[in-house]
């Protein structure tokens, strides 16, 4: 999971995990988080989309908007038997083909019409809104 952390300006993105095991058991949720600098925020983190879950310490994938042709790419590895074990690496640079946000101006930010009365909504077009799915291939998940 991730939260933009305000304390009182932004403060950057805290990546979280949960555990699911004990969660499941009705036990207390331990978690294990990561607080990201101020120039990270709204990270997305990866699904799994298989009925076969990923190999035992495969990591999480998160991703975050760096500009119009790059995406920046984590890895958050959860050791719940030692959280000292656990990490969160990046943030490594991808290349994808050029796109434009919606609203991406701070003027512009109310910009999708509705139905009358015609009151405009906000994209969030500087954030990554839509699933990462993890695929497991083989023994590895790859996102």
């Amino acid at each position: 999971m991730d939260i933009n952390i305000f304390s009182p300006s932004f403060a950057g993105a805290l990546a979280c995990a949960y555990d699911r095991t004990n969660m499941l058991a009705g036990n207390a949720a331990t978690s294990v988080c990561f607080q990201q600098p101020k120039s990270v925020g709204s990270l997305l983190p990866s699904d799994v989309d298989s009925a076969t879950p990923p190999p035992s310490g495969e990591p999480n994938f998160l991703l975050d908007l760096a500009d119009s042709t790059h995406l920046i790419f984590f890895r958050f590895h959860v050791d719940f038997a030692d959280p000292a074990n656990a990490t969160f690496s990046g943030p490594t640079e991808i290349s994808v083909a050029p796109y434009s946000e919606l609203c991406a101006r701070a003027t512009d930010r109310a910009c999708i019409p509705q139905p009358y009365p015609g009151e405009k909504v906000d994209s969030l077009g500087e954030r990554l809104m839509y699933r990462q799915s993890c695929v497991v291939a083989g023994n590895s998940c790859s996102a």
